[in-house]
């Protein structure tokens, strides 16, 4: 019996000495910036906020790192970008030819809440709001089915503007409770991301990423998001946007009705109210994708929320470039990197009559 107790000891220590082991590596890895330990994460934010370039950075969480972009930057910012993956490919050689401040702050699957968020830190941290903003309204920012939590962990920052609008309390969200961001420590995806982080450390001779200056200091680069295979061929793209359209479609079911209509027109009131210049910009989906989803009555949404947007925008007096339909510009295939993402040429295209406003203006 006394062997068994034994046994059974030993096995609790080793057991427990392991997970203080697995939670103290997590901990001062801190790959995704959680517990403020990633000097890779401040190390990449600063670099982007001077407008160098950044490559290789692995297991990178966007919107950690908005707040220490935004900390760092020396030079207001005049000009900024709010959307999802979709806006990511919108560049300051599209739309300015003066040395203006431009940063796009796009971030993978970002909804409404991600953007009054990043608006947020501007008011927060700097107390300004940029004067120029284009909003990449997906049509998924007003589905309330979308899925998207993301934004939670800038729930301070959100919750910074809602209490700014009017008859929008209750769009208030409860502050991250620190509980569940210390669940981490045990994790296993959290685990295995960190030590993926840290192999890649090591293999790129201790290097997390490289920077590089940008020598014509056009724009705000951020090759640390990359999508696969941008040269692929044509039939391996249009089997992309075949494959999209298949199962679940994303952050598009169950999207019945338009939600978050009310707050997306109180935050863009407010922009307007403090002297911003809002613009809206609908990116286009890939002809085959397009096609596929708007015949189904499935997602009839699609075509709603853009009728929705136009009607919005010509009531605010708001400037909309671009389209979900990719016929309206006579897009084709090879324009598109798979189902829902574009390449370079297609923002350039939408937004090649587009005109600065210097301020005052």
């Amino acid at each position: 019996m006394n062997i068994y107790k034994s046994w059974v000891k030993k096995s609790l220590f080793t057991f427990f000495i392991l997970v203080v082991l697995i939670a103290t590596l997590n901990y001062k890895i801190d790959s995704l910036g959680l517990y403020g330990n990633s000097s890779f994460l401040e190390k990449a934010a600063i670099a982007l906020a001077e407008k160098k370039t950044v490559t290789g950075m692995k297991n990178l969480d966007y919107r950690q790192l908005q707040p220490l972009i935004i900390k760092n930057i020396k030079q207001k910012s005049d000009f900024i970008v709010l959307g999802s993956s979709r806006s990511l490919e919108i560049k300051k050689e599209f739309l300015l030819y003066e040395d203006i401040s431009f940063l796009n702050h796009s971030m993978p699957g970002a909804s409404l809440e991600d953007y009054i968020a990043v608006i947020g830190i501007y008011e927060k941290l700097h107390g300004y709001i940029p004067k120029t903003i284009i909003l990449g309204t997906d049509p998924w920012i007003f589905n309330k089915n979308n899925k998207q939590t993301r934004y939670k962990t800038l729930s301070n920052y959100y919750n910074h503007i809602i209490k700014r609008l009017p008859e929008q309390q209750n769009s208030l969200i409860s502050e991250e409770i620190p509980i569940n961001k210390y669940k981490q420590l045990i994790n296993y995806d959290y685990t295995r991301a960190n030590f993926n982080f840290l192999r890649h450390y090591i293999k790129n001779d201790m290097q997390a990423f490289t920077i590089k200056e940008n020598k014509a200091k056009k724009s705000f680069t951020r090759k640390i998001y990359t999508r696969e295979n941008k040269s692929c061929n044509i039939e391996k793209i249009n089997l992309k946007a075949k494959r999209y359209t298949q199962g679940d479609v994303y952050s598009l079911e169950m999207f019945n009705t338009l939600n978050n209509t009310k707050l997306f027109e109180k935050f863009v009131n407010y922009l307007q109210k403090n002297g911003s210049r809002v613009i809206l910009f609908l990116s286009p989906y890939h002809p085959i994708t397009y096609d596929i989803l708007t015949k189904n009555p499935k997602y009839e949404m699609i075509k709603k929320s853009e009728k929705y947007l136009h009607r919005f925008a010509k009531e605010s007096s708001i400037e909309l470039y671009g389209s979900f339909d990719p016929h309206q510009y006579n897009f084709i295939d090879s324009d598109f990197v798979d189902g829902m993402h574009s390449k370079n040429f297609v923002s350039q295209t939408i937004f090649k009559d587009f005109k600065y406003l210097p301020k005052g203006q």
